[in-house]
């Protein structure tokens, strides 16, 4: 992990996401090239550094991550967005929400104390990104 001083002591600086594109078409009944929902590129990172010998459809090399992957998954589309997160409802959720935050948008949110169920943001004019925790 990597960290920066900050104010109130060390802040988690985000090296890399990696995205995995799926719909529910694809799931069950295979991917299709040419789906309409998922594009061309159904894996997708946002990264600090260049990687090799790991396959992605899309690698993109930025020096803040976490802004990238918000510019990406809240630009409008015609279709609402789920995105799960393996450690969401303690971290990386509450690091998008941040990020969501300064540019002024105010989520929906779903919690409990200090742990994110799920946070919901408009994006365009009919459409939502909604940001879960698996529930197993």
């Amino acid at each position: 992990m990597q960290y920066r001083e900050g104010e109130k002591g060390k802040m988690h600086d985000v090296n890399f996401i990696g995205v995995k594109i799926n719909c529910p078409g694809c799931i069950t009944n295979g991917p299709d090239p040419e789906c309409i929902v998922c594009g061309g590129y159904r894996t997708i990172t946002f990264s600090t550094r260049h990687f090799r010998n790991t396959k992605v459809d899309q690698q993109n090399l930025t020096l803040n991550p976490l802004s990238s992957f918000v510019s990406w998954i809240i630009m409008p589309k015609n279709l609402d967005t789920i995105a799960f997160s393996h450690f969401g409802g303690r971290f990386d959720m509450v690091l998008v929400f941040k990020e969501l935050f300064l540019r002024g948008l105010t989520p929906d949110m779903i919690k409990k104390g200090n742990k994110l169920y799920e946070m919901k943001v408009k994006v365009g004019k009919k459409n939502w990104v909604i940001f879960e925790i698996p529930l197993i």
